[in-house]
């Protein structure tokens, strides 16, 4: 299964596309959609759901499920020490939420943690794009 996302979003309209059992269902949101169920999305992705958020017309990250996380790592390598972060789900809120996106925007990796556990993984566009080409799973996105 692949998906070519082009950046066109219906505002107010969450979409789901598709659902392959190796890779769960994906979920297109708004960031500030996200923001707001973050929990439930959260919960969500834990599940084996991955979530394309979009900021405007744009991908302003993935979230992916810890498995396919560590997958990724071990077929392109890890990401550099400087752009691994680790952030508590009770301080995605607000303005921490907008610093974290556009930490995410820079190329960070960041590990979302709930009661100090590790569930999910915000990853930039480019590198969940180059780690679905490397597992050979999707959905692609096109990214202008």
């Amino acid at each position: 299964m692949s998906l070519v996302v082009t950046g066109r979003r219906v505002p107010g309209r969450r979409r789901s596309v598709g659902y392959d059992p190796a890779m769960g269902r994906v979920r297109i949101m708004g960031a500030k959609e996200t923001r707001v169920a973050f929990s439930d999305s959260l919960t969500r992705v834990e599940n084996g759901d991955r979530l394309i958020v979009m900021r405007g017309s744009t991908i302003a990250t993935v979230l992916v499920p810890l498995d396919f996380y560590d997958r990724a790592r071990g077929a392109i390598g890890e990401p550099p020490m400087g752009l691994r972060q680790l952030k508590s789900v009770d301080m995605v809120r607000g303005q921490e939420w907008t610093q974290t996106l556009s930490a995410v925007a820079a190329g960070a990796h960041v590990t979302l943690l709930r009661l100090s556990r590790p569930v999910a993984a915000m990853l930039p566009p480019a590198y969940y794009s180059q780690a679905c080409l490397a597992l050979g799973e999707g959905p692609e996105l096109a990214l202008d």
